[in-house]
């Protein structure tokens, strides 16, 4: 059973030795059809360098939109432990503009991620007449 309304999954990024688990919103098929037309405009009109650049900067701004959080433990700033949960003693309110200053790589990563359109595995069953 596929259930529509629940939209959030586990993303784990490995970074080093370390990983971060984020909760991220699940894009839907408009954003995924937006994503493989900027995608596409990137890499057929630009200098290599500035077409990096440029998704880059999105993939940024598409995961600020998808990240809802991560788990606790996994990131380290200023030298405590902090927390994307509000009802946690590590919370830290601005997680969010953190983690976009500090892990824009991580960010892409995560995008590339969840919009990555080879998730859906198809399976061929031999069709029978009754």
């Amino acid at each position: 059973m596929i259930k529509i309304n629940d939209n959030i999954e586990k993303i784990v990024v490995k970074v080093g030795e370390d990983e971060i688990l984020f909760y991220v919103r699940k894009p839907k098929t408009s954003e995924k059809i937006e994503y493989q037309r900027k995608t596409f405009e990137f890499l057929s009109g630009e200098k290599s360098g500035e077409a990096f650049q440029k998704q880059l900067e999105y993939h940024i701004e598409l995961g600020m939109k998808h990240i809802t959080g991560f788990r606790e433990g996994d990131i380290e700033y200023e030298g405590r432990i902090i927390s994307s949960d509000e009802k946690s003693e590590n919370y830290y309110s601005n997680w969010k503009e953190m983690i976009k200053e500090h892990l824009g790589e991580v960010i892409s990563k995560v995008v590339e991620e969840i919009y990555n359109v080879g998730k859906v595995e198809v399976k061929k069953v031999p069709f029978e007449r009754s």
